[in-house]
């Protein structure tokens, strides 16, 4: 998962892409948002919009790669949060109880090219967008840029 946003616009672009274990793209998802001032917010607002495509996808186990190491960390806390994403980590612990598992790993923005292509080229439209087996051109590219910083040859 990763983000887009537009701090002028008020506006973030969440995107997901679904996986399976060797790499294939099983289906992907571009939600856009309003009136989100902060960047923090619109991060964490990625990660529940991801957990509720995969849902909606009926996956029952996953792992979520996101780039924002203190989004993970504030959603695998015990801690009550009291800052303005707290909303967020609520709404987020409830749904990852809808899954059999689910992990949450920090994947850095270099190793995530697929992602932020994709969240990049979908701010600019002003509709939400879905693949099924399947996405944009430039994202399957990225893809497979991804692939090869994580199973070097």
């Amino acid at each position: 998962m990763d983000s887009s946003f537009l701090h002028q616009m008020e506006k973030t672009c969440s995107s997901s892409i679904i996986r399976d274990v060797s790499g294939k793209i099983l289906s992907a998802s571009c939600r856009v948002t309003y009136l989100v001032d902060l960047a923090f917010p619109a991060e964490v607002l990625t990660f529940l919009h991801g957990l509720c495509f995969a849902q909606e996808m009926g996956f029952r186990r996953v792992i979520v790669e996101g780039g924002d190491l203190s989004v993970i960390k504030c959603i695998k806390s015990n801690n009550l949060d009291f800052s303005v994403i707290r909303p967020f980590i609520i709404d987020i612990r409830e749904k990852i109880k809808d899954f059999e598992e689910c992990h949450f790993q920090f994947v850095p923005r270099n190793a995530n090219k697929a992602m932020y292509t994709l969240a990049t080229i979908e701010i600019k439209k002003n509709t939400d967008q879905f693949w099924i087996e399947e996405a944009p051109p430039t994202v399957l590219v990225a893809t497979t840029d991804d692939r090869r910083l994580v199973d070097p040859p």
